[in-house]
């Protein structure tokens, strides 16, 4: 089965699952955690500007620490900071028992609130974060009716064996199997009964062959994964030949 990989952006998530009588009928949907990070601090970013500018760290850490004063005393004089992409408001918590009740600080008290705006905010557009639970990739390899020729098909109830990767099967789930498909249409034409499947190999049946002609032969699997997971799809020509 394929291993996890990272997002190209580095931004990686893990779903976990929730009830919500907003989905139809009740069904299970998912929300998403991000992937905890390293963390990018002041001292981070002092180096960083500092080797971007060619300046030497100790004149960007003065400066960086006058900025950081500067947003403190307008936060004290009650202004509201948009400064660098992120807005700073002050608040005031807690609740008060009359619309003249004075500040109590046993039950109340300031915070400072953020949010983005600009380019900051718009700084995610277009990454594509990725999920940390990968599910089934199946590939395939050869097709082989016991007898023939590879990729060919000519008696319908002999044994035949698929080789790839991710191809192990659970007969019992609907969704899963091996099948013929009309290469024109997509219409299922023949469905086999699986005998038995890892995850290199697959042996199945065809009770039933259409007609002479090339289908594609589907393997839909979730590769030995639970059902939460996605069903995948991996495909190959065959030919279904005169007797």
């Amino acid at each position: 089965m394929s291993e996890p990989v990272e997002s190209e952006s580095g931004i990686m998530y893990r779903l976990f699952p929730m009830h919500s009588k907003l989905n139809p009928e009740g069904h299970k949907v998912y929300v998403a955690r991000m992937k905890p990070t390293v963390s990018y601090r002041d001292d981070d970013l002092i180096r960083d500007v500092a080797e971007a500018t060619n300046q030497p760290e100790a004149a960007v850490r003065y400066f960086e620490e006058m900025r950081r004063a500067m947003i403190e005393r307008a936060l004290r004089e009650g202004k509201a900071v948009y400064v660098g992409g992120v807005a700073n408001i002050v608040t005031v918590q807690g609740p008060f028992d009359t619309i003249d009740g004075e500040f109590d600080p046993s039950r109340n008290k300031l915070a400072v609130t953020g949010f983005t705006y600009g380019s900051r905010q718009r700084c995610l557009e277009g990454i594509v974060p990725g999920n940390m639970e990968k599910g089934a990739s199946p590939r395939l390899g050869s097709v082989r009716e016991d007898g023939q020729a590879e990729n060919e098909l000519c008696v319908a109830g002999r044994t035949i064996s698929i080789t790839g990767s991710d191809l192990k099967l659970d007969a019992s789930a609907e969704d899963e199997g091996v099948r013929l498909v009309d290469a024109k249409t997509g219409e299922v034409v023949s469905v086999a009964a699986v005998e038995s499947s890892g995850l290199t190999t697959a042996y199945c049946r065809f009770a039933e062959l259409p007609p002479p002609g090339r289908y594609m032969l589907v393997v839909a699997t979730r590769a030995g994964l639970s059902r939460e997971h996605k069903v995948a799809e991996a495909s190959r020509e065959v030919a279904v030949m005169e007797v």
